[in-house]
């Protein structure tokens, strides 16, 4: 199993999040248009190493929460820090919430936080 596809199934897991976004959950780029909103995406940012062997990484997501308006959006990025909090589910075995902002985009009326986790990633072999 990849980290995406852990990050995946915990969210779409999270009865906290499907609420809020059904199953409007992408990995990389979200659909553009405003119907698919609430919705959330999330992406790599960056992967640091802790081991030469693989066998423990760190990389750093980007889990993008967007909502029709400010209380969906700052919900919905509470809900997804609590599933992360302090995750211990398969090679997924923590997460620290690194940043987590509010932005309006002006072009699309919508609000967007991204939540920034950095995750402890242990190789399948080792959990």
């Amino acid at each position: 199993m990849t980290v995406y596809e852990a990050i995946e199934i915990e969210l779409k897991a999270s009865s906290g999040v499907t609420n809020i976004v059904g199953n409007r959950i992408y990995h990389g780029k979200r659909p553009r248009s405003t119907t698919n909103i609430p919705c959330i995406n999330f992406h790599l940012v960056s992967n640091p190493i802790a081991s030469e062997r693989r066998v423990v990484e760190t990389p750093l997501y980007q889990i993008s929460c967007w909502g029709k308006n400010i209380e969906q959006t700052m919900e919905l990025s509470m809900r997804v820090e609590e599933v992360f909090q302090s995750i211990r589910s398969g090679i997924l075995q923590g997460g620290v919430i690194t940043n987590t902002l509010l932005m309006a985009e002006p072009e699309s009326g919508c609000y967007h936080a991204p939540v920034d986790i950095r995750f402890t990633v242990v190789a399948a072999e080792n959990v």
